[in-house]
Order: C-alpha cells, then sequence, then structure tokens
C-alpha cells in the first residue's frame, strides 16, 4: 500500500473536500476542524531567566554572553508563536464557509 494515496491524492479536492462541504450536513466549520485535527498546536515559549545582575554594563546593557543569546533565541521563537495565534484568529468557520460558498 506504500505510495497508493499520492496517485490520487490531487483529485480529493474536487471528488471528496469539496463535495462533503456543499453538503447539507457538513458543518460550517469543517476545514477548520481537519486542520485543527491534523496541525500540532505550538507550545509557548518560556522566556529565559532574568540574567543575573552582572550581567549587565554600567549603563544596563547585557553583556553576558548566554543571556545575549538566550534572548536572541527567545525573540524570535516568540515571533513566531504570536504570528501562529494571529493566523489562527484568521480562521474562522464563517470565512472559511464563505470562502467555500464562492468555489
Amino acid at each position: 500500500m506504500t505510495g497508493e494515496l499520492l496517485q490520487v491524492w490531487p483529485r480529493t479536492w474536487n471528488e471528496i473536500w469539496l463535495r462533503l462541504a456543499k453538503s447539507k450536513t457538513a458543518p460550517a466549520d469543517l476545514f477548520v476542524v481537519l486542520v485543527t485535527d491534523l496541525a500540532i498546536v505550538p507550545k509557548q515559549p518560556i522566556p529565559p531567566p532574568a540574567p543575573p545582575a552582572d550581567a549587565f554594563n554600567a549603563v544596563g546593557e547585557i553583556v553576558d554572553a548566554e543571556a545575549i543569546e538566550a534572548r536572541d533565541d527567545y525573540t524570535p521563537t516568540c515571533g513566531r508563536f504570536n504570528g501562529f495565534a494571529v493566523y489562527r484568529e484568521h480562521i474562522s468557520p464563517k470565512e472559511l464557509y464563505t470562502k467555500l460558498a464562492l468555489l
């Protein structure tokens, strides 16, 4: 059975999913449910611990290499997580149902 699904996958949108979405019994949030069930929900990143007092110079800038690395790793990770939250807000059943109605 290895690879058999790959041969028919391109036809599944029209032959299965669109027909299912247009069915009177299909829920309005059909595709949201599918995406939610298939997608791995990311966990909110844990902020790095506060740097020790000696990690700062006289003007208050972080100079400790480990503290700088922790901050530099955390900042983009946090941004990606927040981007996911914004993306998830825009996938609403109403929006998807409206788009399907136009097909």
